[in-house]
């Protein structure tokens, strides 16, 4: 009825894909697929309005005119369908294509995490751990090939030498069992059994999540080795049984060959390394007094390898900054200032700090991280994988050092409580300090030959070198070899072990030394988490240790079983939402009528104003404004705990805003669920940290608001209730004390010198915050009104004390305030340092008390010193 055949229309848009591919092969494939990306977008359009112009014309009866637009409309659809064909086709051959990258990344990341569980489970066969260790020295040399055609090499070395290996392995397994017979392991403890049963749990998790949609190859490989495996699991002393195994394992070390060299993290280790360390060394130029920032760098260095993959390097050309292509062709524009970029939208505003996901969303101020919904939810996926199988899988060379590996630790990451790093803008720690107990074994976590030195043990490799300090009972000898778990000695420090990693460079050659460089040990083991998080240090209205001991004693009474890890994590949390003071409203900082009058407070009227009178018509979902220690609210989603906690106090006959009414509505006036959650939270021993993030989840039903700040707030309360106070002023914790010294300290510090003392504005631990209190136990100080409480940062106080009237000096004396010029005897250039005069010497020498030196927060510090002028002395009127 029309001129238009559409079957010769479909044989004609065949033909144009096929023209169209052979052109598409001779552009540069990231062109070729935006161009066919606009190309579908303008045929889809075109499409959509032929359609729209043929319905217009149609009618009961056709017409000429209904006619040229169904014509049109065929046109359209072909054209249509070519362009997606076309595209779909140039996605396909583009390597960088973020969607084809992510994929393929996680397919290998899944095969990664399947090769480890494998590996791990052989290892508890004597025979083929031997052939475990050498693929595994031999992964360590490849990631070290910085070119593609290195790394094709090494994969095929690497096939080769495992074929070597697991054949004389087989052979020496077969004649063992040959010659001097062979005990039959009970099936349950057997590798076999274990090989079958971990394979069996990799399918089923594959198949229950993303990962295994992405890992579908993995899965068949899984599926189609069953067969021989089963055959080796029903007679394994067969010599069948070896030749399935020799090529078995043959035909996966090819595949891994092929396959391993690259995962969710691609940069290069010395690459990532130095990436890690720019940004410590920001976070340590950027803090101040009221915060320190110890930004979550795995986030940052993950989003950049998804982003760029292995392309980059901290010295390399950025196009993405201002200027672009331009400024990166100049010279002006590098990796690392990228990652300067991202740390400054991280750390902008200290009280609402941002995470990598934040920057990556629609809303992220910052343009070129941004990323697009299939992108972002890709890039969400990633992140659930690396969960599964680390954030850099193809370093994860070390093994845990507190346990073997037929000890199931999964689930249960190292945590570090000091991280490789910066711990100043100029001072480098080269080591990481892992949280563990005195007395607790320490075990291999490489395979290597042992060196001691005192109560050191390096473990070192052609590779590398792993260092354990202050190590007891040492059961390994020098020299010796010793083999992954093993076990090496003791803790004797108790709450942490410290650990070096060193890495040998792949560029050092015969005629230049040997480049050993001090790693992040954190890149190497499986799961770790670093207890270190940004804190914005806000000093709490009050006495903070006599009120948070306050709620202590009343809940004590009332839960015998409460400890101080859950205190802390509840307090942590009531810190921020209402500074600790049960008579607080939603709002009530603003003015009358919506903020609080004297009467405001038993008026119900204020009390049930909801978020649209609050915040200028925002927030409908607030019923009724937040009351209390836990700012109780009423809200759309069928919360009435406002309501409950107003009930409760009416049945009580007190006030709602009673700080201990409101502690009894916890135990037993809420509803049961949360009455259930709080009373688990007091009572568990678990890390502070986790408790308060549990808290703020579970109980305050929030999904991560300000949560580093509610963490900080957690272990300074903490730090107060775990004081040890011995007897009346009982002596304060420190460390370095010379007992020369002992005869000329009069009076020592007590353990008020190391409590927040009233009129105190600086935050606990740093050395203004030991200075004050000092003060204070010795007289120094009277006025505890707060005029001595903002005296700022340590290098200042000397010149503001001064304009109090105290006197000044260039000559210590015994009692006197000495700070130090920024930048001077190792203190940071912008806050400098400050500490008490203790002793004083003929030579002009003098002993000085300090805290927050080297690091260390919780205890006094002792050091003589010489005069030099970048000391200056105040002393007391």
């Amino acid at each position: 009825m029309y001129d238009s055949d559409p079957k010769q229309l479909k044989k004609e848009g065949k033909s144009r894909v096929k023209k169209q591919v052979q052109e598409m092969k001779g552009q540069v494939p990231k062109t070729a697929r935006l161009d066919a990306r606009s190309t579908y977008q303008r045929a889809k359009k075109n499409y959509k309005q032929a359609k729209k112009d043929y319905r217009l014309h149609k009618g009961p009866k056709p017409t000429a005119r209904a006619l040229y637009f169904k014509k049109e409309l065929d046109k359209a659809k072909v054209d249509k369908q070519v362009a997606k064909t076309i595209y779909k086709r140039s996605k396909k051959a583009d390597s960088t294509y973020i969607p084809n990258r992510i994929k393929r990344r996680a397919k290998q990341g899944a095969y990664v995490k399947t090769r480890h569980d494998t590996e791990k489970v052989i290892r508890d066969n004597d025979i083929l751990d031997d052939w475990v260790k050498a693929r595994q020295d031999i992964r360590q040399f490849r990631y070290q090939k910085a070119t593609s055609q290195r790394a094709l090499h090494s994969g095929k070395e690497l096939g080769k030498y495992t074929i070597k290996q697991i054949y004389a392995q087989a052979n020496r397994a077969y004649n063992f069992t040959r010659g001097r017979g062979f005990t039959r392991t009970p099936k349950e403890f057997s590798w076999e059994y274990k090989l079958s049963k971990r394979v069996k749990n990799v399918r089923h998790r594959l198949a229950q999540t993303k990962a295994g949609k992405v890992a579908k190859g993995t899965t068949t490989v899984l599926r189609v080795a069953s067969n021989p495996i089963r055959s080796v699991l029903a007679n394994p002393l067969a010599i069948k049984s070896y030749f399935i195994l020799f090529l078995l394992f043959g035909i996966v070390s090819l595949f891994m060959g092929i396959f391993a060299g690259s995962g969710p993290v691609q940069q290069n280790e010395f690459d990532l390394n130095q990436s890690w360390l720019q940004v410590s060394k920001r976070d340590r130029e950027k803090s101040t007094d009221t915060v320190d920032y110890w930004t979550n760098i795995d986030d940052v260095l993950f989003f950049m390898n998804y982003r760029y993959g292995s392309e980059w390097n901290p010295e390399s050309p950025w196009k993405e900054g201002l200027g672009g292509d331009v400024s990166a062709l100049l010279g002006f524009n590098h990796y690392s200032d990228a990652l300067d970029d991202i740390w400054n939208h991280l750390n902008s505003d200290p009280h609402n700090l941002k995470t990598m996901l934040d920057l990556t969303g629609s809303s992220s101020s910052l343009q070129w991280t941004k990323l697009g919904k299939s992108e972002q939810k890709e890039y969400e996926e990633l992140i659930n994988l690396s969960k599964e199988v680390g954030r850099y899988p193809l370093y994860e060379e070390l093994a845990n050092p507190f346990s073997t590996e037929n000890e199931d630790t999964r689930g249960q990451p190292l945590v570090i409580l000091k991280r490789f790093g910066y711990t100043s803008p100029t001072e480098l720690y080269d080591k990481t300090q892992l949280k563990a107990t005195a007395g607790q074994t320490l075990r291999a976590p490489l395979a290597g030959k042992v060196a001691i030195s005192g109560n050191q043990v390096r473990i070192s490799t052609k590779e590398a070198i792993f260092t354990y300090e202050a190590v007891g009972s040492i059961r390994v000898k020098d020299q010796s070899s010793v083999m992954v778990g093993e076990e090496i000695g003791k803790v004797t420090t108790d709450g942490y072990q410290e650990i070096r990693y060193q890495k040998r460079e792949a560029e050092a050659t015969t005629r230049t030394p040997e480049k050993w460089t001090a790693v992040n040990p954190g890149f190497y083991f499986s799961s770790v988490t670093y207890n270190q998080t940004t804190s914005v240090l806000t000093t709490l209205e009050g006495d903070l240790g006599q009120k948070s001991r306050r709620i202590r004693d009343y809940l004590k009474s009332k839960l015998p079983t409460l400890t101080d890890n859950g205190l802390s994590a509840m307090l942590g949390n009531f810190a921020t939402e209402s500074n600790i003071t049960a008579k607080r409203a939603e709002g009530d900082y603003l003015s009358p009528p919506v903020g609080a009058s004297t009467s405001s407070w038993d008026d119900p009227a204020w009390l049930d104003m909801g978020g649209p009178s609050i915040y200028n018509g925002s927030y409908p979902n607030i019923l009724k404004r937040g009351l209390g220690l836990g700012q109780w609210t009423d809200t759309a989603d069928g919360s009435v705990r406002h309501t409950l906690l107003r009930q409760y106090a009416q049945q009580k006959g007190k006030k709602w805003y009673d700080l201990e009414l409101q502690l009894d509505f916890m135990l037993e006036g809420d509803s049961p669920y949360y009455v259930t959650i709080v009373k688990e939270i007091l009572t568990s021993n678990e890390d502070v940290g986790t408790l308060t993030q549990r808290f703020l989840h579970q109980w305050e039903g929030n999904a991560g608001d300000k949560l580093l700040e509610r963490q900080h707030n957690a272990k300074q309360i903490h730090a107060f209730l775990t004081q040890q106070i011995v007897g009346e002023g009982g002596v304060a914790s420190s460390w370095n004390f010379p007992e020369a010294y002992r005869s000329q300290v009069t009076i020592f510090p007590s353990q008020a010198a190391l409590t927040t003392q009233a009129g105190s504005g600086y935050p606990p631990g740093q050395c203004t915050w030991y200075s004050y209190n000092r003060l204070v136990e010795l007289g120094s100080i009277t006025d505890l009104s707060g005029s001595y409480g903002y005296l700022g940062n340590g290098q200042d106080w000397v010149r503001n004390l001064v304009a109090k009237g105290w006197s000044y000096s260039m000559t210590p004396t015994k009692g006197a305030v000495v700070s130090t010029v920024g930048g001077f005897d190792g203190t940071p250039p912008q806050y400098g340092h400050v500490g008490i005069v203790e002793a004083v010497n003929p030579d002009g020498s003098f002993l000085v008390s300090e805290c927050n030196w080297g690091g260390v927060q919780d205890k006094i510090h002792w050091r003589v010193c010489r005069p030099a002028p970048y000391y200056s002395f105040a002393k007391p009127k």
